[in-house]
């Protein structure tokens, strides 16, 4: 049996020149995906599994590493391995927080939106969640998942 190879890909070193810390998972391999090729990017980005990166653009000019690329890539092409890290992305984030329906998480309340609660796990996932009674801004709340999606969730609370 041949022995896998411990060395980095080429996107993973240099992700590795990279000096910014806590880069969350997947988000790591799409600031360099549209520079350095489809199917090494997305190949990260599934080993990895990030919660909540940022979209590639934002990503691409982190600590000036976009500057030592050519931008060879047609900006149709770019554009169509943005779409395929967004749709990897949701189908990652989606399964992650579906093992939180029917759990209670701990959550800190950021204040009132379009009727409901808002607030954010320890793990920064937003969560909707309707109660009666006082102001809950700035409050730690234990709150039931009741539903679940890639980039919020829903939970109710009977009262605090």
């Amino acid at each position: 049996m041949v022995a896998a190879d411990p060395s980095p890909t080429p996107l993973e070193a240099l992700l590795q020149t990279v000096n910014v810390p806590d880069l969350a998972g997947a988000g790591d391999a799409v600031g360099a995906h549209v520079a350095a090729g489809a199917a090494e990017g997305l190949a990260l980005g599934r080993r990895r599994r990030g919660a909540s990166p940022p979209r590639a653009e934002h990503l691409l000019d982190v600590a000036g590493a976009a500057d030592r690329l050519a931008d060879d890539v047609p900006p149709e092409e770019k554009e169509r391995r943005r779409k395929a890290v967004d749709e990897l992305q949701e189908r990652i984030v989606s399964g992650i927080n579906s093992r939180l329906l029917g759990h209670k998480v701990e959550i800190l309340v950021e204040g009132r939106h379009k009727g409901k609660w808002r607030g954010r796990t320890r793990t920064n996932k937003l969560v909707f969640f309707a109660v009666g009674g006082r102001d809950l801004t700035g409050q730690l709340v234990q709150v039931p998942i009741t539903q679940t999606g890639p980039w919020s969730m829903q939970g109710s609370v009977a009262e605090v």
